[in-house]
């Protein structure tokens, strides 16, 4: 089995478990752990080709500005859903009265 196989193989286990995770619960903080496991496999096959391939330094440019833009863009859905949790924890609150 070729190394390549074998990281492709992690990094879709990693993809497929995160989906099944982000499907099946409905808590926000664990979503975005599973949201995280997602692009974590995403990079790891995406960090597989690129290593397989050995395009020289653009190759290796082009795959630090794709990790850097994930996790860019995963902080910004971290982001989201916690002010979604704790606008939805603010108005739950006011409702009730002491």
């Amino acid at each position: 089995m070729n190394t390549i196989t074998l990281y492709q193989i992690i990094g879709a286990g990693l993809f497929i478990f995160g989906c099944c995770g982000l499907l099946c619960n409905k808590n926000c903080w664990s979503s975005i752990i599973f949201m995280q496991l997602m692009a974590g496999g995403v990079i790891v096959n995406f960090l597989a080709v690129v290593r397989f391939c050995r395009a020289g330094q653009p190759a290796e440019m082009l795959t630090a500005v794709f990790i850097i833009g994930i996790m860019f863009a995963m902080i910004v859905f971290a982001i989201i859903f916690t002010l979604k949790v704790f606008l939805d924890e603010s108005e739950s609150n006011s409702d009730i009265e002491p």
